[in-house]
C-alpha cells in the first residue's frame, strides 16, 4: 500500500518514495525468495556467472565484515562435504597437487574404490584404526601415500595410511623406516633387560 493513501497529507520527498519503493522490493523479494528456493538459487548463480568481478568483490566484502561467521561456514560446509563423500575431497586435493608438483595422477575414475578404502578406516600398513577427526591432526589421522613418490597420485601407487606412519616414510620408504623401527624395538629390549 502506498504511503500517500496512508497519510494523504503527507509529503515525501524523492528519496523518502524511493527508500520506501527500495524495503518494499526486498519484502517482496524475500517472500518469492522463500516460496521459491530453487528459482532464487538458480538466479544467483546466473548472476555471479554473468557477474563474476561484482560477485567476488562482493562476497570479499561480506567475509571481511564477518570472518568468523564465514570461517565457520566454511568448516562446517567442509566438514559435511567431508563425512558424505570423502574420496571426493581427496581426490580434488591430490588433484592440485599433482598438478602443482607436476606429477602423474589418475585418481577420478577411481572415486569409488577410494572410497571403500577409506570407509574401511584402517592404516594399510600398520594396522591401527584411523581416526577421521575434525580440525587438529592426530597421529593416526588418514593420509594417502604414494608407495613411490615420482610416480604420483595413481591409484596403483598409493595407499590409505596414517599421518604419522607417512610422515615417518617421507622419501625413505619402507626399507629404511622399517629397518630403524627393528633396531629401536631391539634397544628398548636390551634397556629393559638390562632393568629387570
Amino acid at each position: 500500500m502506498s504511503e500517500q493513501l496512508l497519510f494523504p497529507d503527507a509529503v515525501f520527498t524523492k528519496d523518502e518514495k524511493e527508500e520506501a519503493q527500495r524495503r518494499r522490493n526486498i519484502e517482496s523479494a524475500g517472500k518469492y525468495n522463500k516460496e521459491h528456493p530453487d528459482k532464487h538459487r538458480a538466479a544467483c548463480r546466473r548472476y555471479a556467472h554473468e557477474h563474476p568481478d561484482r560477485t567476488k568483490a562482493s562476497r570479499k566484502a561480506s567475509r571481511k565484515k564477518k570472518p568468523e561467521h564465514y570461517g565457520a561456514m566454511h568448516r562446517r560446509i567442509q566438514n559435511a562435504l567431508c563425512k558424505r563423500n570423502r574420496a571426493a575431497v581427496i581426490i580434488l586435493n591430490m588433484r592440485r597437487r599433482s598438478a602443482k608438483l607436476g606429477i602423474p595422477f589418475d585418481l577420478d575414475g577411481h572415486k569409488d574404490e577410494l572410497q571403500k578404502r577409506i570407509e574401511a578406516n584402517t592404516c594399510e600398513i600398520t594396522g591401527i584404526p584411523l581416526c577421521r577427526g575434525e580440525g587438529k591432526r592426530e597421529f593416526n589421522s588418514m593420509s594417502i601415500d604414494r608407495i613411490v613418490p615420482a610416480k604420483g597420485y595413481v591409484y596403483s601407487n598409493i595407499r590409505v595410511i596414517a599421518w604419522a606412519a607417512n610422515s615417518a616414510l617421507g622419501n625413505w620408504g619402507e626399507d629404511s623406516i622399517s629397518a630403524m623401527i627393528c633396531a629401536w624395538s631391539d634397544r628398548l629390549q636390551a634397556l629393559k633387560g638390562e632393568t629387570l
